[in-house]
């Protein structure tokens, strides 16, 4: 990952010569466990879309189920559920 021989985490299984979208998202918020590659992507896409990090925002704040706090903030995020 960053700042580690990429050639360890290859034979271990991990394919880092192409961009994740897990690693993509840890980059988005900031974190440890991304390669080169994966911020490169990432920054292609906030250059397409800069409402991609406020995509990532919005799964932060719900992962499972918008509320309407975050379905307000995120126009691309699908309404709250309503209960029954």
């Amino acid at each position: 990952m960053t700042g580690q021989d990429p050639t360890a985490a290859t034979t271990a299984g991990i394919d880092t010569s192409r961009p994740h979208p897990a690693r993509m998202y840890d980059w988005y918020l900031g974190g440890k466990d991304n390669c080169p590659v994966d911020e490169e992507m990432g920054r292609q896409m906030l250059a397409l879309d800069p409402r991609a990090l406020s995509l990532v925002a919005c799964c932060i704040s719900s992962p499972t189920a918008p509320t309407t706090s975050s379905a307000a903030r995120c126009p691309n995020c699908p309404p709250a559920a309503t209960s029954r």
